[in-house]
């Protein structure tokens, strides 16, 4: 589990997921934006939880764009949250 520090109403986050074959156990590389299944979502604190419409980037230095998601590498990706994610209002925030 990959834990950030981010200050509530703070804008523009991208964060690194990391995402795991359930069935062997090894790094998945080969996740897109629109892969069949992937279902990306945040909790705040106290909250149902809400969708993330996932959406491409065209590099890793793309600019940020809520819902961006790329592969880094290794099962590494790059997701960029929703500013309603760490909209102030509570102290956390869950991604999964």
């Amino acid at each position: 589990m990959i834990t950030y520090n981010i200050l509530p109403g703070t804008v523009d986050v991208s964060v690194v997921i990391r995402i795991i074959d359930s069935t062997d156990g090894t790094p998945e590389t080969g996740v897109v934006f629109n892969t069949s299944g992937i279902d990306l979502e945040y909790r705040r604190e106290g909250a149902a939880s809400t969708d993330i419409t996932e959406a491409t980037l065209a590099a890793l230095t793309t600019a940020h764009a809520d819902g961006g998601f790329l592969h880094i590498g290794n099962g590494y990706y790059r997701l960029d949250l929703p500013d309603a994610a760490c909209a102030t209002g509570v102290p956390g925030v869950l991604v999964h």
